[in-house]
């Protein structure tokens, strides 16, 4: 798919109501603002758990107000946000069961096109949402994902690093994915290349390299940037910072098994070292 290319553009938010989930929200309210997108926003509740000496499960009135305390703090929650976002399409989603479930069942249910998460304590790459959602969500969602960190605050997104391969045909397809984004916030898309010692470029290769790319978009407006460094997580984290990037873009493949920019674990990985959202592509849904 192409994000978001289409008259109806959903986006599924998780919340558990707490202050490291806002961010993830406000992000897709900023987002729905420049495309009229219907906003999804997901809670999940569970049955109380009980210590083993108390075998005896929760009555219908316990579980009844679980739902009833889930839905108050929803429609707080909403009228929240509806107060700050007066146009914006807000739909509440409060159901019983395993989060992760809910996600799969409704990004397909729900014709979901974005899942926007937010990254949960100090270390990104160990928990999103409440605690619940690992990094694992990450090559098995079947829809974009973007992971916004905690504490981020929304602000124009103007300058976007896509972390790219030498040229893969996978690059080609999720760089065509971000030009209709980077069109409707205005910014700029730099395709980074972070080599290695064992790797060298001439002046010759830099010319082929942004050449085979711009003719593979059309002529598309991009940069290049082909950065030596030892380590691609703080290489690109250095990156970020110095070009005061707003978005990072990578694709993640989950049947890639060798280590790679393609990997799972290698994304989540790069998740410990940015502090500004991240958006994932997953590879097959291109």
């Amino acid at each position: 798919m192409r994000l978001p290319m289409k008259d109806l553009f959903n986006i599924l938010v998780p919340t558990d109501y707490s202050e490291e989930s806002m961010p993830a929200l406000e992000y897709a309210l900023s987002i729905s603002e420049k495309f009229s997108a219907t906003i999804y926003i997901l809670h999940s509740y569970q049955l109380p758990v009980y210590p083993q000496e108390m075998p005896s499960e929760p009555s219908g009135i316990e579980l009844q107000g679980v739902e009833d305390e889930a839905e108050a703090k929803m429609n707080d929650l909403i009228k929240g946000l509806q107060a700050k976002h007066e146009k914006a399409t807000i739909i509440s989603l409060v159901n019983y069961g395993e989060v992760e479930t809910m996600i799969d069942e409704l990004v397909e249910e729900k014709n979901i096109d974005l899942l926007i998460l937010s990254s949960k304590g100090g270390n990104a790459a160990k928990a999103m949402l409440f605690g619940s959602i690992c990094a694992d969500s990450i090559g098995k969602v079947k829809c974009p994902i973007i992971i916004v960190p905690k504490g981020f605050k929304v602000s124009d997104t103007k300058n976007i690093a896509y972390a790219a391969n030498w040229i893969e045909e996978d690059d080609i397809k999720g760089i065509k994915n971000l030009l209709p984004w980077a069109k409707a916030f205005d910014a700029k898309i730099t395709v980074v290349h972070i080599y290695t010692s064992n790797e060298s470029y001439s002046k010759r290769d830099r010319h082929e390299y942004e050449a085979k790319l711009h003719e593979s978009v059309d002529g598309a407006a991009l940069e290049v940037a082909l950065l030596k460094g030892a380590d691609f997580s703080h290489s690109m984290e250095e990156f970020v910072r110095k070009e005061n990037i707003d978005l990072l873009v990578m694709i993640t493949h989950p049947r890639f098994f060798l280590e790679g920019l393609y990997h799972p674990s290698f994304t989540k990985r790069i998740l410990r070292h940015i502090d500004v959202p991240l958006l994932v592509f997953y590879n097959e849904n291109l």
